[in-house]
């Protein structure tokens, strides 16, 4: 995706409207839930990931709360380390864990 696309128009499609109250950022992200091994490949885990625009959410890390307000993927999560950026540096990826309600 080129720079000078409408970012905001691909996240609003296909994601959900989400928060950092912490930071005061709001914005879209794009939910994915990959399964991962724990316990030497013993049972499997929940992973989310969630793809946003980096100049919104590029800065979050490990202990940073974000809020998703509605949609599937509605509840709050914990950020699990530092975002990476994809690409062209347009959007990252920022990994997650559910908090348990």
């Amino acid at each position: 995706m080129q720079l000078e696309e409408d970012l905001d128009a691909f996240l609003e499609e296909f994601g959900d409207p989400v928060s950092v109250p912490d930071l005061a950022v709001t914005g879209w992200g794009v939910f994915s839930q990959e399964d991962r091994e724990v316990f030497g490949g013993a049972a499997v885990a929940p992973d989310y990931v969630m793809v946003a625009r980096t100049d919104l959410f590029g800065g979050v890390d490990r202990g940073v709360q974000i809020v998703v307000a509605s949609g599937l993927c509605a509840g709050a999560y914990n950020v699990t380390g530092p975002a990476r950026q994809r690409g062209d540096g347009a959007f990252c990826d920022v990994y997650l864990a559910r908090v348990p309600a």
